[in-house]
């Protein structure tokens, strides 16, 4: 059955303009092809690695500051090792999470995502899209536990609800494990914000506009299995697509040895983000990036799954890759209208005249013009077009026909 909240711009399609940003991209996409016959300088070749023990000493937080500062501006991605999170907490969840993969495809299936307008619960492999390609992946999506929205909100808004929780009989403690490990990383989460602040000298609490009280944050546990072919030499079987993600940041746990994160740097060329002990792989989002005006550069990355992934350096099998990401949210409404940020002109002098902005779905831009709730909402719906053509077939089938455009 069909949702329906209050009007919303979404529905009626009067402030996302698929034509719009169909010119924007294409701009773009002229742009980045003179530029990639340029040489890239300031073309990042690694991911960073921080170590947070350095925030806890006054006489190594100026260094641990300017490390920040450098992966933010010109990275987008880094390694932090020795997070507050316990490492007790975070191998309770892999234990736990692994064991909610081996249910019952019966068990799995009474919380499928496709019974929730909020985007929330299970999805079998090949059910999300990305880049209008299917990604290989099996996944269970959870977050914050609040309430759904009134009827007489913006639909949008349905971004935000409760989830779907497995029969506690079948995997006794999984929720319990998995609200600790999200309580933690939020209240983690909340730290970090105020050191990015301070990285780019602003007060410690100036991005705190960003965020809505209650605050829902997303985790998402998933299952890339081994594919059966790779469909090119180049990127592998698509675990899931060049994308860039639209919250925050993004505290990934990678539970498994595999590797097959890649990022890719300002000359268009693919970085591998392999595992690191004790630590959690951090990237910015596209509203931190907007939040700042594009000094915070969202990155864009991918996984892919070439045999060679699924194999340790003996060539012994790894079995499926499991990875566990953490999405720390913003406030729906928020939009450009709303931000009060002033960055300091010494860090925007940081920024490189080649710094360039790679984007793999450069059709979502606008909707950051109105608020990032939108955006965001359309992007779940076009991923999971089954949720959509369930609970909201109007707005799928108004995206479909933007991508389609867009596409011709």
């Amino acid at each position: 059955m069909p949702v329906y909240g209050a009007e919303s711009n979404i529905v009626s399609g009067a402030s996302y303009n698929y034509q719009s940003t169909t010119h924007a991209y294409q701009r773009q996409q002229e742009t980045e092809l003179r530029l990639q016959n340029e040489t890239y300088s300031a073309a990042f070749t690694s991911i960073p690695i921080l170590d947070y023990s350095q925030t806890l000493s006054p006489s190594t937080k100026p260094e641990f500051l300017n490390k920040l500062r450098d992966a933010l501006i010109n990275v987008g991605f880094f390694y932090l090792e020795n997070p507050p999170v316990p490492p007790a907490s975070r191998s309770t969840l892999i234990e736990k999470g692994l064991e909610l993969f081996e249910l019952p495809l019966e068990k799995k299936v009474e919380i499928e995502m496709v019974n929730s307008p909020h985007f929330l619960g299970y999805s079998r492999l090949g059910a999300e899209i990305t880049t209008l390609k299917t990604d290989h992946r099996e996944q269970f999506d959870f977050a914050t536990e609040l309430p759904a929205p009134s009827p007489e909100e913006p639909l949008y808004r349905n971004i935000v609800g409760p989830n779907q929780w497995p029969d506690e009989n079948a995997i006794p403690g999984f929720r319990q494990t998995l609200e600790h490990y999200i309580k933690e990383v939020t209240e983690f989460a909340a730290t970090f914000t105020k050191l990015i602040a301070e990285a780019l000298d602003l007060p410690p609490t100036a991005l705190d506009q960003a965020f809505s009280n209650p605050q829902q944050h997303k985790i998402k546990l998933i299952k890339y299995p081994l594919p059966p072919t790779a469909n090119d030499n180049d990127t592998g079987f698509q675990g899931v697509g060049a994308h860039k993600d639209s919250g925050f940041l993004t505290f990934l746990l990678q539970a498994t040895p595999h590797h097959g994160l890649e990022v890719q740097n300002k000359a268009g060329a693919w970085i591998s983000a392999p595992p690191n002990p004790n630590s959690f792989v951090i990237n910015i989002g596209r509203a931190l990036e907007a939040l700042t005006g594009g000094i915070c550069t969202a990155t864009t990355h991918r996984v892919s799954l070439r045999p060679e992934n699924f194999v340790d350096s003996e060539g012994n099998s790894l079995g499926p890759r499991f990875s566990f990401p953490f999405f720390q949210g913003v406030n729906p409404d928020l939009s450009a209208d709303k931000i009060n940020i002033i960055i300091p002109d010494h860090i925007r002098d940081l920024v490189k005249d080649d710094k360039v902005k790679s984007d793999a779905e450069a059709t979502f831009n606008a909707m950051f013009q109105t608020s990032i709730g939108e955006g965001t909402f359309v992007a779940r719906i076009t991923s999971h077009q089954d949720v959509g053509q369930r609970w909201y077939p109007e707005v799928l089938a108004r995206a479909l026909k933007g991508q389609q455009d867009f596409v011709a």
